[in-house]
């Protein structure tokens, strides 16, 4: 089987590694409220899709920017691959976060070829062969470097013929509204195909703007809200305060005026992770007294746009 040689040919895209980049940021013990969510979601979908309930297979994570999402998509995987590793011989997650430094290049192809290239190396890791059929194109699509086989080429002739091959199969997509508007709405329309002819679950992590109610009907929104963050954000703004006062020094002396800090950074987040560690890094870079400290505490910006 010389297909193995053709997996660089495939995607460059590191799964793992962008997985535990992602998830040495994340904050310990925050995120863990999705865990629930998400498992009452998988649950329910172990029925058989029905025509009456299209898509009830796909999950979709939306929110505004900096609430979390991505670290909510690594929360989702990393408990997907604890409880393939407990039942070893069921259930496969395919994943790919798209990177925001690198959104003018980001193609919908890009995400499925990924996806095509975790199949195969999960295959070969069990000593199973990929089908012949897939083979093939394999060979056609990429044993010449100048190929640039189309989203649907992939879909068609891989990514569905790999998928029939591993029972339990979970793809997950970060950042998806990170691409341009016609390579994400391509994405969502392979995703329905994926819905519509196999038993894959789907989930998708991204803003609002995806629209996935209206493009994917029947399937399942969870909207990271402030009042689902709320805990997280206390924990994370003090977590990061207490990180710049060890690698920078205290910006106060005075605990209350620390605690004024903290307080008011949870209390006016609304949610947004992002913009209270900005809030962290202007205070430090910019505040030398306590006074200055409650001036602009009073005065910080509403959300990020105003940042």
């Amino acid at each position: 089987d010389d297909s193995r040689g053709l997996l660089a040919q495939i995607s460059k895209y590191q799964p793992e590694r962008a997985h535990h980049k992602i998830k040495l940021l994340k904050v310990f013990n925050t995120t863990q409220w999705i865990i629930k969510d998400f498992e009452s979601f998988m649950s329910s979908i172990a029925r058989p899709q029905t025509q009456q309930q299209p898509n009830q297979n796909c999950l979709w994570v939306s929110g505004i920017i900096g609430c979390g999402k991505t670290f909510l998509a690594n929360t989702i995987i990393q408990t997907l691959l604890d409880n393939h590793d407990k039942q070893s011989s069921r259930g496969f997650v395919a994943h790919v976060y798209f990177d925001s430094e690198k959104r003018d290049s980001l193609k919908a192809t890009d995400l499925f070829r990924s996806y095509v290239k975790q199949f195969l190396r999960h295959l070969y890791t069990r000593q199973q062969k990929p089908p012949r059929d897939v083979v093939l194109a394999l060979r056609r699509m990429f044993g010449s470097r100048v190929s640039s086989p189309s989203c649907s080429e992939v879909l068609r002739e891989l990514l569905l013929p790999l998928i029939s091959e591993v029972a339990g199969t979970v793809l997950v997509v970060d950042g998806l509204d990170l691409c341009a508007r016609d390579e994400y709405l391509g994405a969502l329309a392979c995703f329905a195909s994926i819905l519509e002819l196999t038993s894959a679950k789907v989930v998708i992590c991204g803003r609002d703007e995806l629209d996935i109610k209206s493009r994917l009907p029947g399937s399942t929104r969870l909207e990271v809200s402030a009042a689902r963050n709320q805990d997280d954000i206390a924990v994370y703004v003090k977590h990061h305060v207490e990180k710049r006062s060890i690698y920078d020094g205290p910006i106060s002396n005075n605990s209350n005026t620390v605690t004024q800090i903290i307080e008011t950074l949870i209390n006016k987040a609304n949610g947004m992770f992002l913009w209270a560690r900005l809030q962290i890094d202007v205070l430090w870079d910019t505040c030398r007294t306590d006074a200055e400290i409650v001036v602009a505490l009073k005065e910080l910006p509403k959300d990020l746009d105003e940042t």
